[in-house]
């Protein structure tokens, strides 16, 4: 080697003797110092996104573990979301063989020649019937092999009676209303029950299910939602008191009931009627998102559109959902990669409601509802200008692009995307297999619609406004007509037991006291509450980011710095 190699290594010797004598962390800034500013800058970045990821990770385990002990706040430890069931639900009646043997028999109707008619089924054995599980209002109609038609006898406990018990060869199901309730009058009051009663009429690929819920005291709003939607419906009818048994059997059995009927999914449904306080408690607070969740699993079309019973559908909305928006939740997007099944898309439908001073005819096009919300003294404005209703956007619904029948259906003048915003709670269309179920641990009103579309977020649903349709709610005349069920049980504003922090926000909100009974119900402790055990869940499962806007075009967020506009003090933060 010679000799100027020699000098070399003895020179890299010394010097890496030289930087081993140098702490760690002082090389380190010598390192960076020497780095491009821009480099700089990333690795900063990187360090900062590190540590806040780091204590981010031990604040939840921490919150986790001083938690574990209150059973009052039930936490999710996982990203668990039921969707609705991809095929509606068919009651069944089940038949029990004395060899064992069992058959199940489906209501069914089939068309023949622009005819309904109800074929019988094969009994599959030869055996004789000795127990009959029937669903509500179902009716069993047998055949023998002579042709003779009869009905197939079943006793109070189930045991099948009669001599058709063994001749029976074919066997039909059908649904009956009226049988239905008359079995709700005689069976044991505390004993809740459910009835469902499919729709006969065939459904389309491009139909849509207006899906809708209401106690018997809003069945005059049912007929007016009826007469305006002109597409199926899927209804489930929550009977509050023993005597709505019989105001709904009056009803659906009256001559003149809408032949529009035929075209309702209708589920029943009765709480327990017990003496007891529990048992108020629990009847008087209006289950709204099972009713919700049972309304969608008898819908019959591959959409849904849950609206409450109180508003009314724009004319011709079905038609103009079919056309435009099944194209918009269809249509070729980045968010079907990650999952092909999901259609991560909700369509939403703008919600306005009248003033109560006006005495005028419904909207019946986006220029009429348009003059309504601009006149002065303003006659239509969105149900909840705040988070609730807010970010629809009623300036950019109303300042619609030029639009021509020859626009294709997905074409960005028939509709404009927001962003999500914390509380909101709109309605939207979405496609069956993808709407998740709704949180049935919420009652009465107050984040049970918040939640739903908050889990959409946390999924990246977008969420588009489609233009030329929308809902309207009627005048609010009436304050009786308003309340819930649960407005029995809330003491009015001035009495001793009443809250005068919620008297206070409803009177500073402009409003009367009493028409905010159920933020009072909202604020008792032993209800499921949206900020107090819903939120820290989704946080738990989903990040303390969830209410970001996951879902929304960068383009949408541009100069966008906070989203939501109502918090937990707030009148509107339910």
């Amino acid at each position: 080697m010679s000799p100027t190699s020699l000098a070399n290594r003895a020179t890299l010797r010394d010097r890496n003797a030289r930087l081993r004598r140098v702490p760690l962390h002082r090389r380190f800034a010598a390192t960076v110092a020497r780095l491009p500013r821009r480099a700089r800058g990333i690795l900063a970045l990187a360090l900062l996104l590190l540590v806040w990821r780091f204590h981010a990770a031990h604040a939840a385990h921490s919150t986790t573990h001083s938690q574990s002990s209150d059973l009052r706040k039930p936490r999710t430890s996982a990203k668990s979301v039921l969707f609705v069931p991809t095929q509606p639900r068919h009651p069944s009646a089940r038949l029990h063989f004395a060899n064992g043997a069992v058959q199940d028999v489906f209501a069914r109707t089939l068309l023949e020649n622009d005819s309904v008619i109800e074929p019988y089924e094969d009994v599959w054995e030869a055996s004789e019937v000795v127990r009959v599980e029937l669903p509500g209002g179902g009716v069993l109609r047998t055949q023998d092999e002579a042709g003779k038609t009869g009905l197939l006898e079943v006793g109070d406990d189930g045991k099948c009676l009669g001599p058709s018990c063994r001749e029976a060869r074919g066997i039909r199901l059908e649904l009956d209303v009226a049988v239905g309730l008359r079995a709700l009058r005689d069976s044991d009051p505390s004993q809740p029950a459910i009835l469902m009663f499919p729709s006969d009429l065939p459904i389309g690929p491009a139909d849509v299910t207006l899906v809708t819920q209401f106690s018997v005291s809003r069945l005059s709003r049912f007929e007016r939602m009826l007469q305006t939607w002109d597409g199926p419906m899927s209804a489930a009818v929550y009977l509050v008191d023993e005597e709505d048994i019989q105001t709904l059997d009056s009803h659906l059995s009256s001559p003149t009931l809408s032949p529009r009927w035929q075209r309702v999914a209708l589920t029943i449904v009765k709480p327990d009627y017990s003496i007891t306080e529990d048992a108020l408690l629990s009847r008087l607070r209006y289950p709204i998102n099972r009713l919700r969740n049972l309304a969608l699993s008898l819908a019959p079309s591959p959409y849904t559109l849950v609206v409450d019973v109180d508003f009314v559908p724009s004319p011709n909305m079905h038609s103009i959902l079919s056309s435009r928006a099944i194209p918009l939740i269809n249509r070729p997007s980045v968010r079907k990669s990650r999952s092909p099944t999901l259609r991560r898309t909700a369509i939403v439908i703008p919600t306005f409601v009248l003033a109560s001073s006006f005495a005028g005819t419904f909207p019946t096009t986006i220029e009429e509802l348009e003059s309504l919300y601009t006149s002065v003294p303003q006659f239509a404005s969105l149900t909840d200008a705040n988070a609730g209703h807010g970010p629809t956007s009623p300036s950019r619904l109303f300042s619609s692009p030029a639009q021509s029948s020859s626009l294709s259906a997905i074409d960005p003048a028939w509709s404009y995307e927001v962003c999500y915003e914390p509380q909101w709670e709109p309605y939207y269309l979405l496609h069956r297999a993808s709407h998740p179920l709704y949180d049935e641990r919420f009652t009465d009103q107050g984040g049970d619609k918040q939640s739903h579309t908050l889990l959409l977020n946390a999924l990246g649903y977008e969420f588009r406004i489609l233009r030329d349709v929308w809902v309207i709610h009627p005048p609010k005349t009436d304050r009786k007509e308003e309340e819930w069920p649960a407005a029995r049980l809330v003491q009015r504003a001035g009495k001793a037991d009443g809250s005068a922090a919620d008297v206070k926000g409803a009177e500073e909100a402009g409003e009367d006291a009493d028409d905010h009974f159920n933020l009072v119900a909202q604020r008792d402790e032993t209800r499921f509450r949206y900020f107090q055990d819903f939120l820290p869940e989704m946080e738990n499962a989903w990040g303390g980011n969830v209410r970001y806007p996951r879902g929304c075009a960068a383009r949408v967020m541009a100069g966008r710095w906070s989203f939501g506009k109502a918090r937990a003090g707030t009148v509107f933060g339910l």
